[in-house]
Order: C-alpha cells, then structure tokens, then sequence
C-alpha cells in the first residue's frame, strides 16, 4: 500500500505538460491498438471483399473529409490558439462554423450530381450519404481535442476518445449480424461517431455563442486555403493505393492490401505520439532560439522509429496470421514497404515542424502536390505491371522523395533564418535511411527463414533494453522542455 502511494505521489510531482504527453500516449496506443485487435474478428466475419469495401469506404472518407472540413483543426487551430487566446471559445465555434459552410457546400455539388460521385467513389448512394453525414459531424471532435491538447487537459481528452473508440467498435461488431455485412460494419461506425460528435457540434456553439466571425475566417482561410493541396496530397499518398487497387483489381485485392496497410501502420502508434510531444517542444525551442538540443533529440527519435519499423517487417508474417486468415498471406510482401513508407513520413513530420513555424505554407505545398502527382502515376503503372504489392513499393519511394524535398526546404529555411545549427543532422539521417531500405528489400528473402528472423529480433530487443534509460531519458528531456 505505502508503495502504492509514493507512485501517486511521484506521479503528482510530474509536471502537467509530461502529464498531457503521456496520456495522448495512451490514447493513441488504446485507440489503434483497439483497431488491430478488432481486425482479427472482422477478417473472419467478413469476407476478403467485404474487407476490401470497408478499406476503400474509409480511404475515400478521409479525402472526403479535406474538402468538408478544410482542415481547419490542424495547423491553423494551433496558431489561432495562440494569436486569439483570450477568445479561444469564439474561434473555436467560429472555426466550425466555417467547416459547417463547407459540408453543406460538398453535398450541395454531390446532390447536383448523384451518378458522377457514385461512378468516382465505387460506392452505392447509401454509403456515400452516410460519409457526407459523418463529415458533417466530424470536424467538432477534432476542434474539441485539438484545444485539449494544446490546453495540457488530458483527464477530458482520454475519456471521450477512449470512449468513443470503443462504443464506435462495439457498434460495428454488432452490425455485422446483419445481412450485408460489410455495409452494415460501416454504417455501424458511422451511426455511432455520428451520434458522438454532434454532442460536440452543439457543445461548441452553445460555449462559442458564434457562428460567423470575419476576422477570423479571413485569418483561416488566408492560411488554410493554399494548404489544402498539401493536405490532399497527403492523404492521396496515404490512401491512393488502396484505391486504385480496388478499381483496377478489386476488393479482394483491396481487402488483402488493406491488411497489410494496418499491420504495416502499427508503428504509427508511436509515431503519432511521439510528433505530438515534439511539435510543440520542437516550437518552443524554436521560439526561444535554443537550438543545440534538437540535433541529438531528433536522430535519436528516428533510429528509434525505424527499429520498431524493422520489428514490425520481421514479425510480418506471424502478425498476419494472428490478425488474419491464411486468405491474406499474399499481404505479407506488402508489409515491409509499407512500414518503410512509415519511417519516412515520421522523417517528413518532423522536418516540416520547421517549415510549418515559420507558416511556409507555399513550399510545403508545391512538394507535396508534386509527390502526389508522382504516385497516382507510378501506382498507376506499377500496378498494372505487376499487380497490387507494388503498389507499396511506388507509395514508399514517393515517400522518399516527399522526405528529401523537404528536408532541403528546412535547411533553406534555416539558412534564411539565421539557425546555423543543422537541426535534423543529414549525413546521420541518410545513412540510417540507407540502412531502412536495404532492411525492406532484403527482409523478404527472410520470410522462409524463422531462425534468422527471430535471431535478429531477439538482438533488436536487447539492444532496445540496454538503451531503455536512454529513451526515457529522452522522453524526459522533451516533456521537461
């Protein structure tokens, strides 16, 4: 019991900003995790087609989401957060405001043209109704946690999105004893995260008293607008290739690769929170102009990320049949890149922190524009050639590019602001690069060889655990900044 108590005790003296951080931790963690261990079911219950119908459903829902929400929760939120902090609940309302405009926009042209979007999506008219309804909704989850993060209120945020994961998933689980069952697992999640986020639609209105503020839609959409081709583009590299899957190969394929991008994606548990604790350390150091942390926090974080990336391509096929049947083995080969394209968007993010402070909104857009044209092309292809696997490979290079592009559009930034410090160290960072590619290149020639790979797992994991006190020494150093 005394033990227990000096935990609590300790656990007080934690200052609330590496309070915040580890709760976000958990959240992300709980609410992917959630997802990987509902996966197994859902492959049993659904068919490979029906799976792929649910992959190509939430592909197009997070394109569809740009345009109905101009992602206004994301960089713009933040700066407003700031610059308007003693009117934050009347930017906030106002930011939804704005967002509510745009979906009734979006419907307006779908309901001006039915069968185009229908022919586009792949989707039946009760879907693609049920996706529009969604995004209506949506954007008030977003504005709402948004400002619990930048607040540190972690007790809030970790209730309503832990909640919400798992009444959204029990949903779904319990539509799918209905007939059609990989429409009525959709519309379950629908229903559910629908009826969450208009509790917070009205909740912010009701707290921001507003729904039109000229400043401050002037402000964001000055600031957003030229964003959402890089916002579009990103999500094309994200979702492009199960797309295109499904309409040049179908939704088995789709189903299959659709396994694939979830196993390949675990690493994003971490990565999602790691970027949220540096996005604001990585701010505040670059506000203060103290610079000489940032090098070794920042190599640190990438080696770190591509081990777990490396786990996750030798454990592949174990992982498959845990979450899987042996119907999606074929998705094993898809894995490794996937998993690389992770490592390089985690590169991308952090790099671009730079680019987002200083509101460089044009280059961060002219690269990712160019990466995303890049992909549909080479998908485009790739996959005809040789089918849906490389589809992965095309999306990973593009991926490469998009890292590269920005990284020198950091160091140009850098230069123009007088930081003589080169903050992402670039000798380090390409030739762990390097190592990453010829990991998922050469890991598929060790997926017949079961001693090797858990050898060199077994290796991974002690070197992790003699390095433990080193990564939660930098753990600490960004919470403590």
């Amino acid at each position: 019991m005394s033990k227990i108590r000096n935990y609590f005790h300790q656990y007080q003296k934690i200052p609330v900003q590496a309070k915040a951080a580890m709760w976000f931790t958990i959240c992300s963690v709980l609410q992917k995790g959630l997802h990987m261990l509902t996966m197994p079911l859902f492959t049993r219950i659904l068919t490979t087609e029906q799976y792929g119908l649910s992959t190509l459903y939430f592909a197009w829902m997070d394109i569809i989401v740009i345009f109905t929400s101009l992602k206004l929760a994301s960089g713009v939120f933040n700066n407003g957060m700031i610059y308007y902090q003693e009117d934050r609940d009347r930017f906030q309302a106002s930011m939804q405001g704005l967002s509510t405009v745009s979906a009734i926009l979006c419907m307006i042209i779908y309901f001006l043209f039915p069968a185009f979007f229908q022919k586009l999506l792949g989707l039946s008219p009760n879907l693609i109704l049920s996706m529009l309804i969604y995004a209506f909704f949506y954007p008030s989850l977003l504005y709402w946690t948004a400002r619990q993060r930048f607040e540190y209120r972690y007790i809030g945020f970790t209730l309503a999105t832990v909640g919400m994961s798992f009444v959204t998933t029990l949903v779904s689980v319990l539509f799918t004893f209905f007939e059609d069952k990989g429409t009525m697992k959709i519309i379950g999640y629908v229903t559910a995260a629908t009826a969450v986020n208009l509790v917070f639609y009205i909740y912010l209105f009701v707290r921001g008293k507003i729904f039109f503020h000229r400043e401050y839609w002037t402000y964001a959409l000055k600031f957003n607008l030229p964003l959402i081709p890089h916002y579009l583009s990103m999500i094309i590299l994200n979702q492009c290739d199960r797309i295109m899957i499904a309409n040049m190969c179908g939704e088995t394929e789709a189903g299959i690769y659709g396994v694939a991008y979830t196993i390949g994606k675990t690493v994003l548990l971490f990565n999602s929170a790691i970027t949220a604790s540096f996005t604001p350390w990585m701010y505040e150091k670059l506000k203060t102009k103290r610079y000489e942390g940032i090098p070794g926090v920042s190599v640190s974080l990438f080696v770190l990320i591509a081990v777990l990336g490396a786990g996750v391509m030798l454990f592949a096929p174990e992982v498959i049949m845990i979450f899987a049947t042996q119907e999606y083995m074929q998705a094993v080969y898809a894995v490794p890149p996937i998993t690389a394209g992770v490592f390089f968007t985690f590169v991308y993010n952090q790099v671009s922190t730079v680019e987002f402070y200083y509101g460089k909104s044009k280059y961060i857009m002219v690269a990712s524009v160019a990466g995303a044209i890049l992909n549909l092309f080479l998908n485009y292809v790739a996959i005809q050639w040789f089918g849906f696997i490389a589809a992965a490979y095309t999306s990973m290079f593009c991926y490469i590019l998009f890292a590269v592009c920005h990284y020198f559009l950091m160091r140009l930034l850098c230069r123009k602001n007088g930081i003589s410090v080169n903050l992402f160290p670039g000798k380090r960072l390409a030739l762990l690069s390097a190592v990453m590619i010829i990991i998922t290149v050469g890991v598929n020639f060790f997926y017949q060889y079961n001693l090797i790979r858990y050898g060199l797992l077994l290796v991974m994991l002690g070197l992790t655990a003699m390095k433990r006190k080193k990564i939660l020494l930098l753990w600490n150093r960004m919470k403590e900044g």
